[in-house]
């Protein structure tokens, strides 16, 4: 029953792994200094594990940290992308709706403010606007028609929201790889601890 129930497991790995985004996969297939990433699975015998492991127990606990720790640099690496994700979806919602503001007002006149620095703005006037600027990063803007920057920022913010979905399966995964990391280590020390006492017993 424990080989049944760790191929099941196997298979359901593999099909997570395979929908993993393709940022997440890059960041895993990047080999460590000191060693390439291995897969993560809970094993049924601890002892033959540690038999065929070189180093021993020892050994095993080594490499299980070094993918934990490229475990907690994934999971750091997502939070980081998830946060500015989630920073910049509200931003494209709010040009969006500035775009339909101002294409409502191409055959009229616009009386808004504008910053002209922190907590600093000033009254202005836009009459008839046909375009808009959307700054690409860089001190670069691209001007536009209405329809244009409306496809544009559309298109970008249906990115992101698809990119914060993806994230958000990943850091799941990762933080189930790391439970898992942490479990397998706790046993292989503790399986080092019961041979240690048994040796000195005999």
């Amino acid at each position: 029953r424990s080989s049944a129930a760790s191929d099941v497991y196997k298979r359901q790995y593999q099909r997570r792994v395979r929908d993993l985004s393709s940022h997440t996969k890059a960041l895993m297939s990047t080999p460590s200094p000191a060693s390439q990433k291995e897969e993560t699975s809970f094993v049924d015998n601890v002892e033959e594990w540690v038999n065929k492991t070189e180093g021993g127990a020892e050994g095993l606990l080594r490499k299980l940290q070094e993918n934990y720790n490229r475990y907690r640099f994934l999971e750091a690496n997502l939070t980081q992308r998830k946060a500015s994700l989630k920073e910049k979806i509200p931003d494209h919602e709010q040009t969006l709706d500035m775009i339909t503001v101002l294409k409502s007002k191409k055959d009229s006149e616009l009386n808004t403010h504008f910053e002209l620095a922190n907590c600093v703005h000033a009254h202005a006037v836009i009459e008839n606007p046909t375009s808009v600027g959307l700054w690409l990063g860089a001190n670069v803007m691209l001007e536009c028609d209405f329809d244009e920057a409306t496809n544009i920022v559309t298109k970008t913010l249906t990115n992101q929201k698809n990119n914060l979905v993806e994230v958000e399966k990943d850091l799941e995964f990762i933080k189930e790889q790391m439970t898992i990391t942490e479990v397998n280590m706790a046993r292989v020390y503790n399986f080092d601890v019961k041979q240690r006492r048994n040796k000195r017993a005999n």
